[in-house]
């Protein structure tokens, strides 16, 4: 028997950055309980590169960074997983300095490196009488390592799947760290959950997604389990304290028994807004909420035509946001116009059927998307 303790995306900025810059892991993980201290391993997302130096690279979004010159803080983690969309905020220059610290610190971590083939080597850990296979896998952000550049390792069958069938040879267990799907939306695209189901046919035990910044639905496929969103564990990010699930998250309770299938418990942590969203235990009374709450979004998810509706309200809320965002007017003509329900329609129908070949259509997206990096890298 081997138990893993596993929390979820973790970027020590705001008021959390002092306390990881001395060091102090008691700050992050002293309040959430047993599960945690007496794991025989632990686990975490690092969701932004400790760095030296402001050397940030040029993208849309937010560049994360924890200014620090240990990785002390996470001296009682096992394994730290760096695939993930901030992990190349600053450049090739943060990433070296994160991975300097993690190894100086003696701190495993997987998903992230100096080339494609250094991102996507898997971890393989004894813990006590069980070994397991870990893997750490992104969605493309402005963070993907190539042949001969740094970054995280992408979400891709045609690379991922030989990986998952060697761990399957030599491991009791693999675990897939799976960085994407959508956020502030607690189910996964139909592509994602395609992907992760597909994996999970192929022996892998557990797929924790993580990116999402919420609590997501689960669901059990044959032996394997998937998560569809772990939610926060620590993540000071200004202008979303006032988001509750954006202060939620689960910390995963996982027992190995070789022979026996993977079981997962949740534990619900929630994040303290009056003191540097510092990660604490939730209240019963919360975390009955909680797990209540996700146990009704699995629930959704398991009924086809339940998931179909959630997903299609959703989908189209964001397409019609998309089009208001793309209109060459003002942003007070834009809001005019969606107050009075007009934001498509500018558009007309053959206009809008244009873009949706350009982004669906792959012998348009791949070259537009290859062409788009290239003007940004001559500029």
């Amino acid at each position: 028997m081997a138990k893993i303790a596993i929390v979820g995306d973790f970027s020590p900025v705001g008021g959390a950055s002092a306390a990881f810059a001395g060091g102090d892991g008691g700050w992050f993980f002293g309040s959430i309980g047993s599960e945690w201290s007496n794991a025989d391993y632990r686990i975490l997302n690092l969701e932004c590169p400790l760095v030296e130096a402001n050397t940030p690279i040029v993208k849309a979004g937010p560049c994360l960074s924890c200014y620090s010159e240990t990785a002390g803080a996470l001296s009682d983690v096992s394994l730290v997983g760096l695939a993930n969309n901030h992990i190349l905020d600053h450049g090739e220059v943060g990433l070296n300095h994160t991975l300097s610290l993690l190894d100086q610190a003696g701190i495993p971590h997987l998903g992230a490196g100096a080339n494609l083939s250094e991102a996507g080597q898997p971890h393989i850990a004894k813990i006590g009488d069980v070994s397991v296979g870990f893997l750490a896998w992104s969605h493309h952000e402005f963070c993907i390592a190539t042949e001969s550049s740094a970054g995280a390792f992408p979400i891709d069958l045609t690379l991922g799947l030989k990986l998952v069938e060697e761990l399957r040879e030599s491991c009791d267990f693999v675990i897939l760290f799976y960085h994407g799907g959508v956020e502030h939306f607690p189910y996964p695209t139909p592509e994602q959950r395609k992907t992760c189901q597909f994996l999970a046919e192929r022996g892998v035990d557990l797929i924790v997604c993580q990116h999402s910044h919420i609590i997501g639905a689960c669901e059990v496929v044959g032996d394997s389990t998937i998560l569809y969103g772990q939610g926060n564990y620590c993540f000071n990010l200004k202008g979303k304290e006032s988001l509750t699930h954006w202060n939620q998250g689960l910390l995963l309770d996982v027992d190995l028994e070789v022979g026996k299938p993977l079981q997962v418990e949740f534990v619900p942590i929630v994040q303290d807004t009056n003191n540097g969203m510092r990660p604490t235990r939730a209240s019963p009374r919360i975390a009955t909420e909680i797990l209540k709450k996700q146990s009704a979004d699995s629930q959704r998810l398991a009924v086809p035509r339940s998931y179909e509706g959630v997903w299609n309200t959703y989908v189209k809320e964001r397409a019609n946001e998309f089009l208001y965002w793309q209109l060459p007017v003002g942003r007070y003509i834009r809001k005019a116009l969606k107050i009075l329900g007009f934001i498509r329609f500018p558009w007309g129908q053959r206009q809008a059927l244009k873009m949706l070949n350009r982004m669906e259509c792959e012998a348009h997206s791949v070259v537009i998307v290859a062409g788009l990096k290239r003007i940004l890298r001559e500029k």
